[in-house]
This record gives C-alpha cells, structure tokens and sequence, in this order.
C-alpha cells in the first residue's frame, strides 16, 4: 500500500467514523428504537457494568452509555477514540 493511500485511509476514518451494527434486547430496555449517537466498543465495558450493579470505574476510556440505549438519553460522548487519538 502507497503511503499516500494509507494516511488518507487513516484521515478518512479518523475525520468521518466507523460505522457498525450493534443489536441489544433485554427486559430492562425501557423502548425499543435505533440509537444513531456516538457510542464507541470502549463503552461496553461500563455500560456491562453498570447493569450488573458493579461501581464505575475511573481512568477509563469508557462511558456508562445504558441511558442512551434504555432510555434515549443523549449520549455522554462527544467524540470518538480512534487508537488512543481522540479525532
């Protein structure tokens, strides 16, 4: 791959985002929509979490994000983590 090509695939993604498909159902879901608000992988982790009761955790990339996907709260993040660089 040509350096030039690589650093605008890595521009590209940095400056527009990856999408991709998640799906959640649970009892616990207060409604049912698609939730198009930035939610990063990071953010499973405290979102897990903090459905099992468990304390959150600090010095993390992470944010509990449970009340934009139960119920349609806007989400905590407002931008993204892409290899430890926020774009």
């Amino acid at each position: 791959m040509q350096l030039q090509t690589y650093l605008h695939s890595v521009l590209h993604l940095c400056y527009t985002g990856i999408k991709s498909a998640a799906f959640v159902s649970s009892s616990l879901l207060k409604r049912t929509c698609k939730v198009d608000d930035l939610i990063h992988i990071t953010d499973w982790m405290p979102t897990f979490i903090h459905l099992a009761g468990g304390k959150p955790l600090t010095g993390i990339d992470g944010v509990n994000q449970w009340p934009t996907l139960s119920n349609g709260a806007p989400s905590q993040r407002n931008v993204s983590s892409y290899y430890g660089r926020s774009c």
